[in-house]
């Protein structure tokens, strides 16, 4: 979506686009072999690319130890490399930083200022920005469970490209671009 619109300029119905194309998506994703990502996503007619790493910035989310990259010290190293990743932990967000201020997109309920909803409380998926990383992180982690702030994490790199066609395979080639296929074999 940041492709489309800056995160300054989204709004509750682009907001609800990301939901939407989200469950798209997942549900896609589903007939698809384990860990493969589609090679094209559609967004208002515009056809874009998505690559991201499968394995990234490892660490435990409070850690104390020094062996071991705690939240903190991972999202300050990793933002200044890219500009966008994945937080997988015991919450899955996305996070990216534009214009000196940093964004955090969390799909689940939350209440209107982006904290844990309580039970029976209503909620919906919520962008929030802050201009120190140290907010947002205070209120991810605030989101967690006590029992789960020292769990482990992981950082993805992402980048969306302009989705470029590719023919098919054919037969045993693999295709690499239009008009061009390759057959590898191996020798031992």
């Amino acid at each position: 979506m940041l492709r489309q619109y800056r995160a300054k300029q989204w709004v509750r119905n682009v907001l609800d686009d990301v939901l939407r194309l989200g469950e798209h998506i997942h549900h896609d994703m589903k007939k698809l072999t384990p860990g493969y990502i589609p090679e094209k996503v559609t967004l208002y007619e515009t056809g874009y690319s998505p690559k991201m790493e499968r394995y990234g910035v490892v660490g435990l989310i409070e850690s104390e130890d020094d062996k071991s990259l705690n939240l903190s010290q991972a999202l300050n190293n990793a933002l200044i490399d890219i500009d966008c990743c994945i937080l997988n932990g015991p919450h899955i967000v996305a996070v990216w930083k534009q214009e000196n201020k940093f964004y955090m997109f969390d799909p689940e309920e939350r209440n209107p200022v982006g904290k844990l909803v309580e039970v029976g409380e209503a909620g919906v998926a919520c962008l929030t920005w802050y201009t120190r990383l140290a907010d947002l992180i205070a209120v991810y982690v605030g989101n967690l469970p006590k029992e789960k702030r020292n769990s482990k994490f992981m950082l993805c790199k992402v980048a969306i490209k302009d989705y470029v066609p590719r023919t098919e395979d054919w037969f045993s080639h693999k295709a690499l671009k239009i008009d061009k296929w390759i057959l590898r074999g191996t020798f031992n």
